[in-house]
């Protein structure tokens, strides 16, 4: 289980590596490996998790590049979060 830290005490970068390692869990919870790590990498980026037999038939097949992380998604997420700040903050 992940120890929670109250939000006020933790800087940005904290708390979005706590908001990261949440949804990982979550990830975890609910799909088989090697299912969930694969899950896991595809949407949060990394391939740490994943067992290194699985790793290896990925860089065998040439599908290694979809488990990092990569400027498209980084521009996917930076519009979800931007558009869910618009509603919720404003335009300003």
């Amino acid at each position: 289980m992940i120890a929670q830290v109250p939000a006020a005490a933790l800087g940005p970068l904290e708390w979005l590596a706590n908001v990261r390692a949440s949804a990982a869990a979550g990830i975890r919870r609910y799909l088989p490996e090697p299912q969930a790590s694969l899950s896991a990498g595809l949407l949060l980026g990394g391939s740490g998790q994943l067992d290194a037999d699985f790793r290896v038939q990925l860089q065998r097949s040439g599908l290694a590049h979809l488990v990092a992380i990569d400027g498209y998604k980084q521009v996917i997420v930076a519009a979800a979060i931007g558009g869910l700040g618009v509603r919720l903050v404003g335009a300003r």
